[in-house]
């Protein structure tokens, strides 16, 4: 039941940033904003998990009082519902428990020959206990009589989740970048998360790992191998009042422990608003940055911004 005294009849499906999913017979599969909701009940059991990283598992009851969610296993938990950031349904599938969006954009100008293609994409899974996601970009460019230029990234992540929300992982990545001549980095590592920051509307997380990385430079000898300390900081804000609007940001600061002194970082944000249900128009903007790579006579650094339309699962 909504708070303006609507009820409304269905399954439901999960919580996720702010939206209450479920499933009805004659409207198909519907979301509501999260704060609008004054009583759940359903006969499924689910997870139920506030902001401060306690998780609660049994059906969900309405409370006498507005606001107020009962979870019901062998006893009764009362929990605020403002303090209720995620609930996923126990024994779901696991293609729901599926989200992530594509990004794609494409720029030809005739004149010079122009051409630009960027794309993006990430999908994520959250279990009870295992969470994982896959993410990737791709940039390139060329131009008539200019050199073109090429970047692109695939990372691979799971992680073990523990209360009070903390987390440990384990990753893979690949790395290409003609502008810093990288033919190819591949990296593997692993570390511990802490969730700092987790509502309805944003979400702040700090991780710390060690990583080995084996680096292939352009008109370099052989390779170079690295152990790595990356600090990674993830910021997430998300809107559902019009317009919809989803940003998300990542910094990592890497020392190179085998090599004093040098110190890579990589920022990248995502900017995305909805135009029609689940279809967004956005900016993505990256910056990667070396202060000493072993490939002489190239740039440092890295950066762009990217103009690109998408669709969110």
């Amino acid at each position: 039941m909504l708070y303006r005294g609507d009820a409304i009849t269905g399954e439901v499906k999960e919580l996720n940033k702010g939206k209450l999913s479920y499933k009805t017979d004659d409207m198909g599969t519907l979301s509501v904003e999260w704060d609008k909701v004054a009583h759940l009940t359903s006969t499924n059991y689910f997870d139920v998990e506030n902001r401060y990283g306690t998780r609660y598992f049994g059906r969900l009851a309405a409370s006498e009082e507005p606001g107020e969610l009962l979870v019901v296993l062998s006893d009764t938990v009362r929990v605020r519902m403002m303090n209720i950031v995620a609930i996923s349904r126990i024994r779901a599938s696991f293609w729901s428990r599926l989200d992530g969006y594509v990004d794609l954009g494409f720029d030809f100008q005739k004149a010079n020959s122009n051409r630009q293609l960027n794309g993006a994409g990430e999908v994520g899974y959250r279990g009870e206990k295992w969470a994982g996601k896959l993410s990737g970009s791709t940039y390139f460019q060329r131009q008539e009589d200019a050199e073109g230029t090429s970047r692109n990234d695939l990372a691979l992540q799971a992680r073990r989740l523990f209360g009070n929300h903390w987390s440990a992982l384990i990753f893979w990545s690949l790395e290409q970048n003609e502008q810093l001549d990288l033919d190819l980095r591949q990296t593997i590592g692993g570390g511990g998360a802490r969730e700092i920051i987790h509502t309805n509307k944003m979400t702040f997380q700090a991780v710390a790992a060690l990583a080995y990385a084996n680096e292939q430079y352009t008109g370099e000898e052989g390779s170079t191998n690295t152990v790595q300390l990356p600090i990674t900081a993830d910021f997430a804000f998300f809107r559902f009042d019009s317009p919809k609007t989803d940003v998300t940001s990542n910094l990592t600061v890497t020392p190179i422990l085998n090599d004093w002194g040098r110190v890579r970082i990589d920022f990248n944000a995502r900017l995305a608003y909805e135009l029609i249900s689940d279809f967004t128009v956005g900016f993505r903007f990256f910056d990667n940055f070396d202060s000493r790579q072993p490939s002489t006579g190239v740039s440092n650094n890295d950066f762009g911004l990217t103009f690109s339309l998408g669709y969110t699962f």
